[in-house]
């Protein structure tokens, strides 16, 4: 992502500025961290990120590294935050906790199809529950 327009700006500038960082060393390509707006509206974002998430394969259970995983999504002028949850292992998103307290959670399943090749198995979400935080 190189820009955002919004459809209050006026002008040529970008509607909103991105800012990239390089999180660690292994980093491939650098994490979005921050984002601030031209438009005069006030909000400003900021993305957290946790890292070294370890990470399995869901079908085979066979370690292949670790990940860098979004965390928490703050906005500045509101003073409000969504937090994500990861499985453990797969780094598949689990929940989503919202800035009020509410939360949409997901559960995965593999599916396995017969092919004539042979088999073979594909991750998919099974549900999504819509909830509160307790």
């Amino acid at each position: 992502m190189t820009s955002i327009t919004d459809t209050r700006a006026t002008g040529s500038n970008p509607s909103y500025v991105l800012t990239y960082t390089y999180l660690n060393g292994g980093d491939a390509f650098p994490h979005l961290t921050g984002v601030v707006n031209n438009i005069s509206s006030g909000e400003s974002y900021t993305l957290a990120y946790g890292s070294n998430l370890a990470l399995t394969s869901p079908f085979t259970s066979t370690a292949f590294g670790t990940a860098t995983v979004l965390q928490t999504v703050s906005m500045s002028g509101l003073n409000i935050s969504h937090s994500l949850t990861y499985g453990l292992g797969t780094g598949e998103l689990t929940q989503v906790t919202m800035p009020a307290g509410g939360t949409l959670a997901w559960t995965y399943r593999t599916i396995y199809v017969q092919l004539q090749s042979g088999g073979a198995g594909d991750r998919t979400a099974d549900a999504l529950y819509p909830g509160r935080d307790q």
